[in-house]
């Protein structure tokens, strides 16, 4: 595959993450803990979501709120200080989201980790960047990746639960 072509694909994963990411805050925002797909087309329309973008932010977005206890309790693993939901709708959607992609994702590790703290950099506090990294960063070294069923499942199953 050619550097163009990889680009691309990455800058559509990329924008897959952000759009998910503010699907994920809107939620909190509404206090909806569930997928709702006339929601997430809702917003995908009016925020102008489209093709593979849409395809992959709607199968992220599915997939946290589908499993979204098992993420918590592994971000409550090791947020010592910190109750889940004390953390702000930013960095506990950057979290959700990045956590469901270490479990279901085909991304690399690193990949993962890097993109949630630019997303948490960009849509979150001067602090959120490196409270994403230090939480993250605990999860993946201590391999505190959740129930084996999902993460036994590719995510494209994983998020049609």
């Amino acid at each position: 595959m050619s550097k163009a072509i990889l680009t691309a694909k990455a800058r559509k994963q990329t924008l897959a993450r952000e759009a998910a990411l503010k699907f994920l805050y809107k939620c909190e925002v509404d206090k909806v803990y569930y997928f709702s797909p006339r929601a997430f087309d809702a917003y995908a329309l009016y925020f102008q979501v489209t093709g593979p973008v849409f395809t992959k932010s709607q199968a992220y977005c599915q997939g946290v709120l589908d499993h979204l206890s098992e993420i918590d309790h592994c971000i409550q693993a090791v947020s010592q200080r910190w109750s889940i939901s004390r953390l702000s709708f930013t960095d506990r959607a950057v979290l959700r989201l990045a956590v469901f992609e270490l479990i279901c994702g085909k991304a690399p590790k690193k990949v993962i980790l890097n993109e949630a703290i630019e997303l948490a950099k960009r849509f979150g506090t001067h602090q959120s960047g490196g409270f994403v990294n230090g939480i993250l960063d605990k999860i993946a070294r201590n391999g505190l990746i959740p129930p084996s069923s999902l993460r036994a499942r590719p995510m494209a199953e994983a998020h049609t639960s």
